[in-house]
């Protein structure tokens, strides 16, 4: 945490935002606070070069979804961020060992900070597309978790060179960063930074998975379209809330027709 620093405030949209950068590599993420910008990609600027080289003389900012679906676009929202972060990157500040920032939670672990969404959907009506999200800052870069299957690692030698994960399978895009499979990532790599057996991290993934279908069942069974169509499916208690009670989990992931057959 003592290699990044952050600043919180609105962006051009009134959405509430907060930008963290790493004080040497000048690698800058964004994290939205609001659960309806969990349907954004994840935004990223991998390296100071890609502010003060870009030939617009803008921000050279990175937007991803996953493998394939890499963006360079020459704009950064709550640019004014930008500027507050490198003009104090010198000053000794750190992140505090514990932050909340609307639907993620942050804590400091061994070496790194471990940011948790685990209330995330990139679809409002189907959950194959649903999943959680991680974020790890490390003093050399960071690790993001939450594009299905694969992973995302962004960290940086002492000579300023990207640099591939130390295990598993990976592939370069675009010179943004190291794609890798979520079980390497998880297993090969957080562990040894955040100071935690790869059982652990598995699990964590798992438990943050389930949580995330439950979500998308209860928030589903709040849609007055959905119990609508599949009436026989949702039943509301003493309480006046509505809930799941048709068969099985309610999650498409676990093949149950939340619609209707």
């Amino acid at each position: 945490a003592e290699w990044w620093d952050a600043v919180t405030g609105r962006d051009e949209d009134g959405d509430l935002v907060t930008t963290m950068m790493h004080k040497r590599w000048g690698t800058t993420v964004q994290l939205y606070h609001e659960e309806r910008n969990s349907f954004l990609p994840f935004r990223f600027v991998p390296h100071l070069a890609w502010l003060t080289d870009s030939p617009t003389g803008k921000a050279q900012a990175v937007h991803v979804s996953g493998p394939g679906e890499v963006e360079v676009v020459g704009y950064w929202h709550a640019s004014q961020h930008l500027e507050e972060l490198n003009a104090v990157r010198e000053a000794p500040s750190r992140l505090p060992p514990t932050l909340s920032l609307g639907a993620w939670r942050g804590e400091l672990m061994g070496s790194a900070m471990l940011f948790r969404h685990e209330a995330h959907a990139v679809n409002l009506h189907d959950d194959q597309f649903t999943e959680p999200r991680f974020l790890v800052l490390t003093a050399d870069g960071f690790i993001y978790l939450g594009m299905g299957e694969a992973g995302l690692s962004v960290r940086y030698n002492d000579e300023g060179v990207l640099t591939p994960p130390p295990a598993g399978l990976t592939s370069l895009e675009d010179g943004v960063g190291y794609f890798s499979s979520v079980r390497d990532l998880a297993t090969g790599v957080l562990p040894a930074i955040l100071g935690v057996k790869p059982t652990w991290m598995v699990q964590l993934y798992e438990e943050a998975g389930a949580k995330v279908k439950e979500w998308s069942v209860n928030r589903r069974s709040q849609n007055d379209f959905a119990r609508l169509i599949a009436p026989g499916n949702y039943a509301q208690g003493k309480d006046g809330a509505w809930a799941w009670c048709g068969k099985g989990t309610g999650s498409m992931l676990d093949g149950s027709k939340p619609y209707g057959s």
